[in-house]
């Protein structure tokens, strides 16, 4: 099992002059291999432990989350079929706007 933060404490303390571990020796006790255990040193010259530790997309929105205006227009189309089931909005969807070439112009254009 990893314990990134162990592995952070160890590096910092041998750049620090600390202690005499080698990386291979910090990854076997960690469970990290040597080039993560070099890795972290290099981010420990740039950050602290604290900003390492934290997810880099926390508190930002998914890389694939569709924009407020796609939402929009998601809504204002399934708004047309208020009685049909998900997986046949689904297939709509893909009939009239994935596979047909004039609505995805359409929706270019409102994005």
């Amino acid at each position: 099992m990893h314990n990134k933060e162990y592995a952070l404490k160890l590096v910092q303390d041998k750049l620090n002059g600390l202690n005499n571990y080698s990386y291979s020796q910090i990854g076997s006790l960690t469970g990290y291999t040597k080039t993560q255990i070099y890795r972290l040193s290099k981010l420990l010259n740039k950050k602290d432990i604290d900003s390492i530790l934290v997810h880099g997309l926390t508190n930002k929105p998914s890389n694939n989350s569709p924009s407020p205006k796609e939402i929009e227009f998601i809504k204002n189309f399934k708004n047309k079929y208020p009685a049909i089931s998900i997986q046949q909005f689904q297939d709509i969807y893909h009939e009239d706007i994935i596979f047909n070439k004039k609505w995805l112009k359409l929706l270019k254009k409102m994005i």
